[in-house]
């Protein structure tokens, strides 16, 4: 997941420093698409929601096992 060109917003982030060290398991909650009334999606399909959300999953839970390391 990377942002747009030009834009300074980050898909995802990290804000609070910590220490992956002190866990020893983290839960990954799954990842579902919002659909509230600002939802940014446009004409997307239901089907190209689903794997957006199976994709943010898959990089969240890679990148923390990665930290976790």
């Amino acid at each position: 997941m990377r942002a747009d060109a030009g834009s300074d917003r980050l898909p995802y982030t990290c804000a609070t420093p910590i220490n992956w060290q002190d866990y020893s398991r983290i839960l990954i909650e799954p990842v579902v698409a919002y659909y509230g009334p600002d939802a940014q999606f446009g004409k997307i399909p239901e089907q190209g929601k689903l794997a957006l959300a199976r994709c943010m999953e898959e990089q969240f839970t890679e990148n923390c096992r990665r930290r976790s390391n």
